[in-house]
Order: structure tokens, then C-alpha cells, then sequence
């Protein structure tokens, strides 16, 4: 068991000191950082959930606070919004957004959630008869995987935390996150 923590701080240490821009206080997507570095959105949602392993693994602060620099970060780099043209990349910056409010009930988390799934859910369309979320918001018939899983997983976990913690009109916001994933 030591080995393998030894080797999640080692990753962990390798994405914070290889890939954190000191100056842009965001994450970059290259090693070594590129002169001209061009902004890709998706990704970040997935080093978020690595720092959130960090602090679901050792509950140390350093996670929160390096999540909350990230997160600062890439709304800032992003026009200061989390909302994007590709529906798949706010679908797993949701997920994050979630995942994070289950560990620390921090509301800001669950408003930034909130108001990606309101654009999100838009992905839904059945255009020339078929179901499923499209890929991009301008194309309603981009309908893949990509956008589909994320969606639906998203959608499950709303259903689940929801029912978990049964606040008001709950029974009603629970059957649409249910009906929404059997849907998509």
C-alpha cells in the first residue's frame, strides 16, 4: 500500500510542479510549456478530479486550495464563464463541480454546477428522430459517445445526490435526473 501512495504523490507532484503556470495561474497543456500554448478546456476538468483524489486520499488542504487556484484559473482563461461550444468538456467540468461539493459542501461549487447542467441539458434534442446529446452546441446532430456517457453519468449523479439529500421538491428533481439518463 505505501508504494502505491508513494506513487499517487509522485504523479501528483509531477502534475502540480510540470504542468501549474505560476504567471497564468492555471494549468498548461504541454511539457515542457510551449512558447505559444493554445487554451483546450477538457482536460482541466480531469487534472481538477486528480487534485480531488489527492484530497479524498490524504484530506490534506493543499488539494482544495490547488483545485480552487485550477478553477479560478480556468474560468478566468475561458472568458469567465465555465460554459463552452463543446457540450462533452462542461459535462466533465460538472462532474468535478460535483464531485467537489460532495466533499465539501461548498455552494459555490453546486451554483457553478448548477448552471453548466441548465446549457448541458440542452445537448438533449431527438433531431431527425434520434435521441441523445449532441457534441456541439451548434451542431444538434453531433450526437457521439463522448457527450452521451459524461451526460448521462451526470445526470445518474444529480438522480443520486438529490435523492441523498432529499431537499424540497426533491421527489420531483430526482424522476427528471432518472428519466433524463434512461433517455439519453
Amino acid at each position: 500500500m505505501k508504494r502505491i501512495e508513494e506513487a499517487c504523490e509522485r504523479a501528483q507532484y509531477a502534475l502540480w510542479n510540470k504542468f501549474w503556470d505560476q504567471e497564468k495561474a492555471v494549468f498548461v497543456n504541454h511539457y515542457p510549456v510551449k512558447e505559444e500554448e493554445s487554451w483546450i478546456y477538457w482536460w482541466h476538468a480531469h487534472a481538477l478530479d486528480a487534485l480531488l483524489d489527492g484530497y479524498a486520499r490524504t484530506k490534506e488542504k493543499d488539494y482544495l486550495e490547488r483545485f480552487k487556484a485550477e478553477y479560478d484559473g480556468v474560468f478566468r482563461e475561458n472568458g469567465g464563464t465555465f460554459l463552452h461550444n463543446w457540450y462533452d468538456d462542461m459535462e466533465w467540468m460538472a462532474l468535478a463541480c460535483l464531485r467537489v461539493y460532495e466533499l465539501t459542501g461548498d455552494q459555490d461549487y453546486y451554483s457553478a454546477l448548477m448552471k453548466m447542467w441548465d446549457h448541458i441539458k440542452g445537448a438533449k434534442n431527438d433531431y431527425k428522430g434520434v435521441g441523445g446529446m449532441a457534441w456541439k452546441t451548434d451542431l444538434p446532430a453531433s450526437r457521439m459517445s463522448c457527450s452521451n456517457g459524461p451526460g448521462c453519468l451526470l445526470a445518474m449523479k444529480l438522480y443520486q445526490l438529490t435523492v441523498t439529500e432529499a431537499k424540497d421538491g426533491w421527489e420531483d428533481k430526482a424522476a427528471y435526473y432518472l428519466n433524463f439518463a434512461k433517455e439519453v
